[in-house]
């Protein structure tokens, strides 16, 4: 249970529930501490001896025997003494370590133009106040793989370029030789992290230095905090217009006539001097999306997850001695490198799309409008069979006051935020979006983002498609069960009129008759 990072009060009543001990058979809580205490020093690693954490990352030492999953600590040189020179954490030596696996390093041996570089840092992991820079690389579908973590004491160029100078130096050690190249680099918003990776990938890579979107979205909804809600809604769709445009000449005649707009509103002028020098003329103006191909990561999302995890199942969100650090980080490389995870080279549908579009199909809010065979249309037009129009109907917002927004009305599972879900509908067709289902494209701005949408997952439904692999199904001719119910219902329902108005037809009938045969007798 130490092990496993339990307090001590929950250890103790463990010990009672697990073996039935009363409140005098019972340690005190003082000495479950103690021992607690004692044991971690001891066997994990939870004290401050400089040459005890000097001993474990040796032991850690790469090595030609290293097999692929096993963690291994690199990034550092060997003293007069032999042992390791990692720094004291001080201005002069500052600390740094780097773990990985050789498996996690190999995970960008592949074609640059594959995948996103990530570089961001976390805090929060150990009681002296040492961040950890964690690296990897996001594949079509944004999903992240790890490449190495390092723990380090200052935040500084030199600190960086270390630390990408010394991953550079064991990726190609452990690859053969092979040079890590990336072509797109996305970290924070500082001079120091961009000055170093120009400096160590600058030399022999052609690489797009990006900008995290999240990152400008949070900074620009921080300064509209005093901005009123229509001013405030509309710079955020303005900005998220600017994300979204296909082309440098697009985002180039969009971006002019909104900062104009903005100069409008007297409230409004200072935001345009903030965007403007900040987003659109600084060095860190590579926000849109036109700088990487569809489908790839336009914020450090992966990377943060990961981050999310790394607190969650490994630190517990417990601050930790460097030593008891070193191990769990250790052990984050080698759980990261047994684990299966595919690297995707093409998009897949999430749940929230496959959702979206269940819940707009029974709303016929997607509706197909490819002429049938039997219409005028398919005889002039002669459409290529391959394309499917599709009619995106968007859908109902309802405002909550509550939360301060609106909500699409639908389940939860299939509701998008505002803006992206105005990009499903933006510049739509009279007809519908052409889908070309030979290619799995769509001419929304949702798909030219993210290489998926709601358009091509319905269209592939159609054309009875089990999903953008390229498989294909039977056609279904079941009905389903409620609309089963619904025909017995109105058969029911048609019987029993039909039973009534015989049963009328039949008694006036027999009173017809009644009356003929009383008029008979009078005469």
């Amino acid at each position: 249970m130490v092990t496993q990072g339990f307090k001590p009060s929950r250890i103790r009543n463990g010990m009672a529930r697990r073996f039935g001990l009363t409140g005098s058979e019972l340690p005190t809580l003082r000495q479950v501490q103690w021992f607690v205490s004692s044991y971690s020093k001891k066997n994990l690693h939870r004290n401050d001896d400089y040459d005890e954490s000097l001993s474990q990352i040796d032991q850690l030492a790469y090595g030609p025997t290293v097999s692929d999953t096993n963690p291994f600590s690199f990034g550092w040189k060997r003293d007069g003494r032999g042992k390791p020179d990692v720094g004291n954490g001080s201005d002069e030596k500052p600390f740094l370590v780097g773990l990985t696996t050789k498996r996690l390093l190999l995970n960008a041996a592949r074609d640059p133009e594959a995948f996103v570089f990530h570089m961001d840092t976390t805090f929060k992991l150990n009681q002296v106040g040492y961040p950890v820079i964690v690296c990897g690389i996001s594949d079509k579908c944004r999903s992240f793989h790890l490449m190495a973590l390092f723990i380090t004491s200052q935040r500084l160029e030199d600190i960086y370029a270390t630390v990408l100078t010394e991953l550079r130096r064991i990726f190609a050690s452990v690859s053969g030789g092979r040079q890590l190249v990336v072509k797109f680099v996305m970290a924070d918003a500082k001079a120091a992290q961009q000055n170093k990776v120009v400096r160590v990938f600058g030399a022999d890579c052609e690489f797009v230095y990006l900008m995290c979107f999240y990152h400008v979205m949070a900074k620009v909804h921080e300064k509209l905090k005093s901005v009123p809600d229509r001013l405030r809604d509309q710079v955020m769709a303005d900005v998220y217009d600017l994300h979204f445009a296909a082309s440098q000449d697009v985002y180039d005649e969009q971006v002019k006539p909104i900062l104009t707009s903005w100069s409008d509103e007297e409230q409004m002028v200072w935001i345009r001097g903030y965007f403007e020098r900040t987003w659109v003329t600084s060095a860190f103006w590579r926000w849109q999306c036109f700088h990487t191909p569809s489908g790839y990561a336009t914020t450090n999302n992966p990377v943060e997850q990961f981050n999310r995890l790394i607190k969650c199942d490994y630190t517990l969100r417990t601050k930790h001695k460097i030593g008891t650090l070193t191990q769990l980080l250790a052990d984050c490389c080698g759980h990261q490198s047994v684990t299966p995870r595919i690297f995707k080279e093409s998009p897949e549908a999430t749940q929230q799309l496959n959702a979206r579009v269940k819940d707009f199909r029974r709303r016929d809010l997607l509706v197909g409008m490819t002429p049938s065979r039997s219409s005028i249309d398919f005889l002039l037009v002669s459409p290529n069979p391959d394309v499917v129009r599709v009619l995106s109907r968007g859908c109902e917002r309802v405002y909550l006051p509550e939360l301060g927004r609106s909500r699409e009305v639908g389940p939860v599972s299939a509701q998008m935020e505002v803006n992206y879900a105005r990009m499903e509908v933006a510049g739509q067709p009279e007809g519908g979006w052409n889908v070309d289902l030979s290619t799995n494209s769509c001419g929304c701005k949702y798909y030219f983002k993210f290489a998926v949408c709601i358009h091509v997952i319905f269209a592939l439904q159609i054309k009875s498609y089990t999903g953008l692999d390229g498989k294909r199904t039977l056609v279904n001719r079941s009905v389903s069960r409620k609309r089963r119910r619904s025909s017995i219902t109105v058969l029911l329902l048609s019987i029993g009129t039909l039973k009534i108005l015989l049963f009328y037809s039949h008694y006036a009938e027999l009173d017809h008759t009644t009356r003929s045969k009383a008029a008979l007798h009078n005469d």
